[in-house]
């Protein structure tokens, strides 16, 4: 047990349960069996969260609470009420596992390598309960640490899966990516230059976005985990159908946990295509090697990817790029979290006539997520990303220049879960966003604003 544990611990009342609780009502509460969806899970997190006050007093109900919390990937709401629990009753196991699970999962891991150690001289400890808490003290921190009630079946392989849909609406001020362009200047070797006028206006108007995916996840062993994944998503403007895109996805990997380390095998297969897009496909395979740490973790990326055009053959590329990622909690503030990204790569032409020829590109991303509080989530990413081609691209355009481009980005979004029978776990979701690309050739130049709202929900 950890050491702010043993302080609630010693400050214990000498009553688990208040004098006027309704013991009844908060006992029933307790789920049995476990809620085994997403869905049910926060059905019943909300029924607990109606009762809290009346139930605070008993220890039963808030340690179901905290797990329920822990289950919903909350562990700092987890840890509040688990400790509330301990302080009435401090022998809980099922608590006193949680406890430890919230503490590893916020980068503390002191606490659930003390409750192992300890639990080992102990005969009254469950072995499977003993062997999920051993084995959790040994995976490393920074993974997710699955809940460890007394009682729960530790038989592996162990199976999850889940869904999630979203339908946003919103406006695109630049729906096809087009430039902002009412002349074109053409550079032919002989004859000088020549001026063509070209009327590009970038395509504005409201929109549909809708998104549907599936995920599952095999946990072979405590360190061991095969997930698998589609995805599908869909834009569509009424006033610009000939905008409208689709893709679609499938994806795997296979990860393998040792001392503080991950390695990790992922693999994907991606199909875009739409009105004004030649449809293509775009494989890719990675390999992850990730260093777990108490605050911060730290991630290197190998990766390759194959694109494939169904006509153009010569727009066929292979690239090759490496990433570094490091992720971070600020200490003293568990509800922030940020991370940032670098990656650098060179895309080759698998054929003879590409304009460009090789690209290279380097770029970065800085994330920030904040939790103000549990129900509410608010997401900020800002990237760049330079783009530079070996060759001159035309010698059309600028007498055959070599094309550079950086692009830029920023996006917010902000999820907050709702309260409705109708549709329960869903969550209000606005998106916002800035994209901008500049160039030295004219024709690459274009910006835009997106602004989405809509619902997301688990199925």
């Amino acid at each position: 047990m950890s050491a702010l544990g043993a302080a609630h611990a010693a400050e214990a009342p000498p009553s688990v349960v208040r004098p006027n609780e309704p013991a009844t009502v908060c006992a029933l509460l307790a789920p049995s069996p476990w809620p085994a969806t997403t869905v049910e899970r926060r059905l019943h997190l909300r029924r607990l969260e109606s009762a809290q006050d009346q139930c605070i007093g008993h220890a039963g109900f808030l340690a179901v609470l905290g797990a329920l919390w822990l289950d919903e990937g909350d562990a700092e709401t987890a840890r509040v009420w688990l400790e509330r629990s301990l302080l009435l009753e401090p022998d809980n196991l099922g608590a006193l596992a949680d406890h430890a699970l919230a503490l590893a999962a916020l980068g503390e891991p002191a606490a659930l390598k003390e409750l192992a150690s300890s639990w080992r001289s102990r005969s009254d400890v469950p072995p499977a309960l003993l062997r999920r808490i051993e084995s959790a003290a040994g995976a490393g921190t920074a993974f997710r640490l699955a809940r460890a009630r007394l009682g729960e079946n530790m038989d592996w392989p162990r199976f999850a899966a889940r869904g999630e849909a979203s339908v946003l609406f919103g406006h695109d001020s630049n729906l096809a990516v087009s430039p902002r362009l009412t002349e074109l200047t053409l550079t032919p070797p002989e004859g000088g230059d020549v001026v063509l006028p070209v009327i590009s206006t970038p395509r504005r108007g409201a929109a549909v976005r809708a998104d549907l995916s599936w995920q599952a996840a095999w946990e072979l062993s405590p360190n061991r985990m095969v997930r698998t994944g589609l995805n599908f998503a869909a834009r569509n403007a009424p006033s610009e159908s000939s905008t409208d895109w689709y893709q679609a996805q499938a994806a795997a990997s296979f990860t393998q946990r040792w001392n503080g380390w991950s390695a990790s095998v992922q693999t994907d297969l991606s199909w875009f295509g739409g009105a004004l897009t030649e449809p293509y496909a775009l494989g890719r395979a990675r390999l992850v090697l990730e260093q777990l740490g108490e605050s911060c973790s730290h991630a290197a990326q190998f990766e390759t990817d194959g694109r494939r055009q169904r006509d153009t053959r010569s727009a066929d590329s292979t690239t090759v790029l490496l990433a570094w990622r490091l992720q971070c909690r600020p200490l003293g503030r568990r509800d922030w979290q940020w991370s940032l990204a670098l990656r650098g790569g060179t895309d080759r032409p698998n054929h003879d006539g590409r304009p460009g020829g090789v690209q290279r590109s380097l770029g970065g991303v800085l994330r920030l997520e904040h939790r103000p509080d549990p129900l509410t989530t608010i997401d900020l990413s800002i990237g760049t990303l330079r783009l530079d081609d070996r060759e001159g691209y035309s010698t059309l355009l600028e007498n055959n220049a070599v094309r550079h481009q950086a692009q830029s980005f920023v996006s917010m979004e902000v999820s907050r879960a709702l309260h409705t029978s109708w549709l329960p776990g869903a969550e209000w979701v606005v998106q916002l966003g800035r994209h901008r690309q500049s160039s030295n050739l004219a024709l690459f130049r274009h910006e835009g604003t997106t602004a989405y709202t809509g619902l997301r929900w688990p199925w």
